[in-house]
């Protein structure tokens, strides 16, 4: 049984016990982490059928059935379709198959409206759910070989991050460090999932995009960077001075790292995901400074560098081994500069641990 059977039969097992029928994922991440295949299949439909019981069915344009064949689940149930006369004839016939009409239907978050809205003219009187209850929860617990990939995408980015301070130099523009960056990734063999470089003032916003921003001696430079490695995410953020800093800043730096620890510090099986949340705000809080930050404390990363478990107020989840998440706080002073700090964080059966290099106790300075 490889690693995607195992899944599958995870996935028909929790649909068992919520009295779910039968699943459609589109080509998303939650397809991917289900068979090992996903592909782009722009406007036209392509979807995976899964009932409670019984063998999947990969739904596909003609165009993509050769690719669906090799999908690494082994899935040999494909049903093509061909432009004329359409999806639609196929999918009814499968759905009349399954007796899903009156039963329940979990159906992919991202599956776009207009196959939705056609899917529930053809089982009008069936109980559609959304799909991520079932498959957000298989996808927070990471396996070995699941964290071994993340670890080693971490590892990447923090050697982007290490090389890229040595191209710093003044006048360059936010942009200049986009491409330089993008340029080290691929050093790498890999590409950036997102790059978010910020001078000066720009820091303030926490997803600004790059511009023509030149830097000059004294800006806080501000990187976001990422990549995707064997389709696993990695995410930091870092902080520098470029140039001597001042001590407002340099206590302002402090604080967030006082906040990012407390929050990884007490990281362990079994604590609420919003607890993770208030342990750093709380300090920030505690500084006089809560209206300055302004959003959750991280999020879970996978397959997608944004997935479930949240660290924000309000969610109950219950961290469990294997799960993995970022960290970071941040302040921000609007026209001015703001502060963030990130890293990821893994649990284990003691507590946390991270996959990226510690984040620095002080702001660091550099010069061109």
């Amino acid at each position: 049984m490889n690693q995607y059977t195992d899944r599958i039969v995870q996935a028909q097992e929790r649909m068992h016990a919520e009295g779910v029928a039968a699943m459609l994922l589109a080509p998303t991440e939650q397809m991917r982490y289900l068979i090992g295949w996903r592909t782009e299949a722009h406007e036209r439909l392509l979807a995976l059928f899964l009932p409670m019981e019984g063998q999947p069915t990969l739904i596909t344009p003609s165009l993509n059935a050769a690719q669906a064949r090799t999908n690494p689940a082994g899935i040999t149930s494909i049903l093509e379709w061909r432009d004329s006369p359409g999806w639609m004839e196929v999918v009814a016939s499968l759905l009349k198959e399954w007796r899903i009409n009156g039963r329940t239907f979990a159906i992919d978050d991202q599956l776009p409206a207009c196959h939705l809205l056609a899917i529930q003219h053809m089982a009008p009187y069936a109980r559609y759910i959304s799909a991520g209850d079932i498959m957000n929860a298989m996808r927070a617990e990471k396996s070995e070989e699941e964290l071994h990939i993340l670890s080693q995408s971490a590892a990447i980015t923090d050697a982007v991050y290490q090389e890229s301070l040595n191209h710093l130099k003044a006048g360059m523009t936010e942009l200049d460090l986009q491409e330089i960056i993008t340029h080290l990734y691929g050093k790498h063999g890999v590409k950036p999932a997102f790059c978010i470089v910020c001078f000066g003032k720009n820091s303030a916003e926490p997803h600004h995009e790059p511009d023509e921003t030149p830097l000059h001696q004294g800006d806080i430079v501000l990187m976001d960077i990422g990549c995707m490695y064997q389709g696993y995410g990695s995410d930091i953020t870092r902080m520098v001075s470029f140039g001597e800093s001042n001590d407002e800043r340099r206590d302002m730096y402090r604080l967030v790292r006082q906040a990012h620890q407390a929050a990884f510090d007490i990281v362990k099986p079994g604590l609420a995901c919003e607890e993770v949340d208030t342990a750093a705000r709380r300090v920030i809080e505690n500084a006089g400074l809560g209206d300055h930050f302004f959003h959750r404390t991280g999020h879970g990363i996978g397959l997608s560098v944004h997935e479930m478990p949240y660290m924000v107020e309000g969610n109950k989840q219950k961290l469990k081994v294997g799960m993995c998440f970022s960290i970071e706080p941040g302040v921000y002073f609007d026209g001015r500069w703001g502060i963030r700090i990130e890293n990821i964080v893994a649990v284990g059966e003691e507590g946390g641990r991270y996959l990226n290099a510690i984040p620095p106790e002080e702001l660091l300075f550099s010069h061109s």
